[in-house]
C-alpha cells in the first residue's frame, strides 16, 4: 500500500532501491519491449541468479527502441507498483513480466492473492 509520501516507503530514485530491484529496473530499461519470464522472488526481492528468461519484442517501423535515461533516474509509478508487488508476493515466481518502453506493464503470477 502506498504511504502518505506516495511511494510506500520506497525512495524516489533508482539509487534508493535494493541492488536486486535496481538491477531488475536496469534490465527492463535495456530490454525496452518484451518479457522477463520465470522470475523468482525471495523475501520480496527479485532473484537474478539464475537469470530469468528475457525475450525481446522487436517491431519494425514502429516505436523507438531506446529512451535516454541516466544510470540513476526518478522512479515512475509503475516502478513503485512493481516493487510493492514483489514485497507483497514475498516468496514465489512471476511467470511473465511484460515490459513496454522500459517500464513494467503487466505481471502474470499464479501465487498472487491465493495465500
Amino acid at each position: 500500500m502506498v504511504g502518505s509520501d506516495g511511494f510506500g516507503g520506497i525512495g524516489k530514485f533508482k539509487s534508493s532501491l535494493s541492488p536486486a530491484n535496481a538491477a531488475l529496473l536496469g534490465m527492463m530499461h535495456r530490454l525496452q519491449y518484451g518479457y522477463i519470464e520465470d522470475l523468482l522472488v525471495e523475501k520480496g526481492e527479485p532473484v537474478l541468479k539464475p537469470m530469468p528468461r528475457v525475450v525481446g519484442d522487436y517491431k519494425f517501423g514502429g516505436e523507438s527502441r531506446k529512451r535516454a535515461v541516466g544510470d540513476d533516474f526518478q522512479l515512475k509509478s509503475e516502478h513503485i507498483e512493481l516493487v510493492q508487488l514483489l514485497r507483497g508476493l514475498n516468496n514465489g515466481r512471476i511467470e511473465r513480466l511484460e515490459v513496454k518502453a522500459g517500464l513494467p506493464f503487466r505481471v502474470l503470477c499464479a501465487e498472487i492473492g491465493l495465500r
